[in-house]
């Protein structure tokens, strides 16, 4: 099954830009070695990201959706940060902490980088990945510890208690950095829904006012039909419009990335938002993160 589902290095650009082809799938990293294969996914949607995940799976491999099911295992939001961590760390290799799935790590970040579909969310949770997993190996050298041929009972039992209390102060390191993770990307969705929805309302008022212009010159004609088409093309022409910026703000940027985004936004289209309470809302969170 691994051997069908394995996708070479060679083959991850391609990867990538057919995952982002799908209708709810915005960004992608596909991370296949010896014995896994994971696709890590930014979604629209989550029963939608993972029936079209499945199903691109199901068709690349030749393996059926049937079949397929019966070995996966879903995460999601933290629990997938966090599952990425410990495979970057090593803690869920065969072997506890052998350094070559970070190696493998890396090799994505290096293979994918520039690629469309390898975004600012997927990115930045692999570098920070690999950030973990390198402190892992230089502060605890968890992979150092492993249990050699002994004679001696007791020199086993202490190696394997060992290994145990690095693993657990592994654990610590990781979720420590699912949590600076989690805090950046959070703050930059708090900083940057308020900007967001108002632009959202700048372009309905737009879209209002464009109706009522148009309702007034058809005058008392039925042209029900006609005003639905019209309002049904007029949202998409908004949606197209909007979609690039928004996605711009929503992306992961540094603190002050975001806030200069969210300030040339709304001096441009001439939102009003109270900034400086998001602002205080954010460092809030972020000394509460640190504390």
């Amino acid at each position: 099954m691994l051997e069908k589902l394995a996708v070479p290095e060679a083959g991850w650009p391609c990867a990538i830009k057919e995952l982002c082809n799908l209708n709810h799938i915005e960004e992608a990293a596909v991370l296949s070695t010896s014995n896994r294969t994971e696709v890590y996914v930014v979604a629209l949607s989550w029963h939608r990201g993972v029936k079209e995940v499945t199903e691109w799976m199901a068709k690349a491999s030749g393996v059926s959706l049937s079949e397929l099911r019966q070995h996966l295992f879903l995460l999601r939001d933290s629990d997938a940060s966090r599952h990425l961590f410990e495979v970057s760390t090593g803690l869920e290799s065969l072997i506890l902490g052998e350094s070559q799935i970070q190696s493998k790590v890396e090799e994505v970040v290096n293979v994918c980088h520039g690629l469309k579909g390898f975004g600012e969310n997927i990115r930045e949770l692999f570098e920070d990945a690999i950030i973990a997993g390198r402190r892992v190996h230089d502060d605890l050298s968890i992979s150092s510890g492993a249990v050699s041929e002994v004679n001696d009972h007791k020199e086993v039992e202490f190696d394997e208690e060992e290994q145990l209390r690095q693993a657990t102060k592994a654990q610590t390191i990781i979720m420590e950095a699912v949590k600076k993770f989690e805090v950046r990307r959070d703050q930059n969705q708090l900083l940057t829904s308020a900007t967001v929805h108002n632009l959202n309302k700048y372009a309905n008022r737009i879209l209002e006012s464009e109706l009522k212009t148009f309702s007034q010159k058809i005058g008392r004609c039925d042209r029900s039909e006609v005003k639905k088409t019209v309002e049904i093309h007029m949202n998409n022409i908004l949606r197209e419009l909007l979609s690039g910026p928004c996605k711009h703000l929503t992306e992961n940027h540094n603190l002050n990335e975001v806030l200069q985004n969210t300030l040339v936004t709304e001096r441009v289209f001439k939102l009003e938002t109270e900034k400086s309470v998001i602002e205080k809302k954010i460092r809030a969170k972020l000394e509460q993160s640190q504390t």
